[in-house]
């Protein structure tokens, strides 16, 4: 083996270890992608269960049916919870940081997804929505 063809070994290896250092430095620094991505998402359906992911907790997911074959688990607030039943319906609209909740005859919204200071003045968070859902702050 020359020692050029084992330098260029050593090279690529390097640059390997570089761009896996970069992908998981972005994915660390932007901790409120996830949040941003379900304010950004749609959800129209029907409440079909209530319950924790872990026993003896009260609960904090809802089941909502989107569609036919469709089915979404909603992390949200106690008070959605205190206020959800088993049929309900859900409307969350695209963009918006509020979920409503319809029963037969009552209609009532809540903020869907806290949004912490630290996350609305990150650069990552959309500019249209800093001034946005600031009563979400106290969810």
């Amino acid at each position: 083996m020359t020692k050029e063809w084992r330098n260029f070994k050593f090279v690529i290896v390097g640059i390997v270890i570089c761009v896996i250092i970069f992908s998981i430095f972005k994915s660390v620094s932007n901790p409120g992608s996830l949040t941003i991505k379900k304010i950004q998402n749609e959800y129209i359906g029907e409440i079909v269960d209530i319950y924790s992911s872990r026993k003896n907790v009260s609960p904090t997911f809802i089941k909502v049916k989107i569609n036919n074959s469709k089915y979404v688990d909603l992390s949200v607030s106690k008070k959605v919870i205190d206020y959800s039943e088993i049929g309900d319906s859900v409307v969350k609209l695209k963009n918006d940081n509020v979920i409503t909740i319809l029963k037969e005859n009552k209609t009532k919204s809540f903020p869907f997804m806290k949004i912490s200071e630290n996350l609305r003045n990150h650069y990552t968070f959309p500019s249209e929505w800093k001034d946005r859902w600031i009563i979400s702050e106290n969810k």
